[in-house]
């Protein structure tokens, strides 16, 4: 076959997916852009996976998620009202992710098309909290294509911080522009279907991104690229501002900050930079070597 197979990918830590025609079960629009979105989800598992090779923290073992939306079309085709995202099996680890193993659900968590099995992996569906905390965020926003969730421990360092995220980095200016003012309260493993209801209201109808206290964060895009780009950027600032915090004796108050005019015009840019179509290069950066 010349499609990525479960055995292929990561084995020298640079290999990526790459592009491959789409199988047999994949025609049609609706088949074309799934197959599409395959390889695109498969590529950021892959990407993400070289990322920890670098920086340990951004794999988690066999949890934490990114999805992707299917395009409307896909729902039609498949006979199931949308919207579908797509998500890993759980127990696969990132590295070892292809487009063929992702699992197409529905709002519901139930799997409309499920993905094929990774020789020595067992299959067990998909996990629970990670359903709950992206279909929140799929099902509340139309605009967000893409989900990123993981629990770097810079991250989550931030995120039990009550300054929260603080403009002490460019890349934390940045994040800011993005990161909605509300903050979703902890509330253990991410199991209760009520709470989905509470994780949209604290991201809203325009952030893409929200601190999860105690927890991790959620960050989102038009895109795979896009969402992937936003979630490096935020977790870029997190380790500049634990590293600035450690070297201040954990005292906000020595830190340098740039004056509030300055910090507006740097939210007022990101935002609009934001209608452009970011992490493409990035996204291609990242699949043609080791993550930088």
């Amino acid at each position: 076959t010349d499609r990525p197979t479960a055995q292929g990918g990561m084995s020298d830590g640079n290999a990526g997916v790459g592009a491959a025609a789409a199988p047999a079960g994949y025609t049609g629009e609706a088949g074309e852009a799934e197959w599409a979105a395959r390889i695109e989800l498969a590529e950021a598992y892959h990407t993400v996976a070289k990322l920890g090779q670098k920086d340990w923290g951004w794999t988690h073992c066999v949890y934490n998620h990114i999805t992707v939306k299917l395009p409307g079309v896909c729902s039609s085709v498949l006979g199931t009202p949308g919207p579908l995202f797509l998500i890993n099996s759980f127990g696969c680890r990132f590295d070892e992710v292809t487009p063929e193993s992702l699992h197409t659900v529905d709002l519901d968590g139930t799997i409309v098309r499920r993905g094929e099995a990774i020789p020595g992996v067992k299959d067990r569906g998909v996990l629970l909290a990670g359903f709950t905390i992206h279909s929140a965020v799929h099902a509340a926003r139309e605009d967000v294509q893409a989900i990123f969730h993981t629990h770097h421990p810079d991250v989550v360092a931030v995120s039990a911080l009550k300054c929260g995220m603080l403009p002490c980095s460019n890349e934390g200016c940045l994040s800011l522009a993005l990161l909605s003012p509300k903050r979703h309260p902890f509330e253990g493993t991410a199991t209760d279907p009520e709470e989905k209801t509470r994780i949209a209201a604290a991201l809203g109808p325009t952030a893409l991104s929200l601190l999860l206290d105690n927890h991790g964060v959620v960050c989102c895009g038009s895109s795979v690229p896009h969402a992937l780009r936003n979630i490096w950027v935020f977790t870029k600032a997190c380790t500049y501002q634990v590293r600035a915090l450690a070297a201040a004796g954990g005292d906000p108050e020595r830190l340098v900050m740039p004056p509030q005019e300055v910090l507006d015009a740097c939210l007022e840019r990101e935002l609009k930079q934001q209608k452009d179509p970011l992490g493409e290069v990035e996204f291609e950066a990242w699949a043609r070597g080791p993550a930088i």
